[in-house]
């Protein structure tokens, strides 16, 4: 049996291999030492028969479940300890802009054709200029939702780095 594991973890070294069975006898620690034992509830009355062994150390945790019909050994299920990001993390919603070649053009023609002197002398600073022309670039160009997760911050950077180096491309 040790050589066939190992074979199937040769031919597939990033695979997650589980050996399970009922071992009255046997326990596969000594035969295969990178291999843990995920059970470690009874299985079988007070006793812990059915084993499930796994070449990848605190996979899991195990619960005891109901036997299943007729059988004298009880149903174990396996936990996975890895919970995904994007099971913990709860995504932000919100709407982005969207920056294509005819919106581009759009707000171009409209920021070429106002009169900037009439905002900077009814803003009280930069700030308040700055938001003028934040709500200006906002209503020329065309929305939609997204959601993101925290993991996607250096995505959104590459994405605004290449909107902002596309519209510099545009506007020369």
């Amino acid at each position: 049996m040790t050589n066939i594991i190992n074979d199937q973890q040769e031919k597939s070294p990033d695979s997650v291999i589980l050996v399970t069975g009922d071992f009255n006898h046997h326990t596969l620690e000594k035969d295969l030492t990178n291999f843990h034992q995920y059970i470690d509830c009874p299985t079988r009355g007070i006793n812990t028969l059915d084993l499930c062994y796994g070449n990848v150390k605190k996979a899991y945790t195990c619960k005891q479940l109901a036997k299943l019909g007729e059988s004298d050994h009880n149903m174990i299920q396996l936990i996975p300890k890895y919970r995904s990001v994007l099971k913990s993390v709860k995504p932000v919603h919100k709407t982005v802009n969207i920056y294509n070649e005819e919106s581009i053009r759009a707000l171009q023609a409209c920021l070429d054709c106002t009169d900037w002197g009439v905002f900077v002398d009814s803003c009280e600073d930069l700030e308040e200029l700055k938001d003028v022309e934040r709500n200006k670039t906002r209503l020329m160009s065309p929305e939609t939702s997204a959601s993101s997760y925290e993991h996607d911050k250096q995505q959104e950077l590459q994405t605004v780095e290449w909107t902002c180096s596309s519209t510099e491309r545009h506007s020369e």
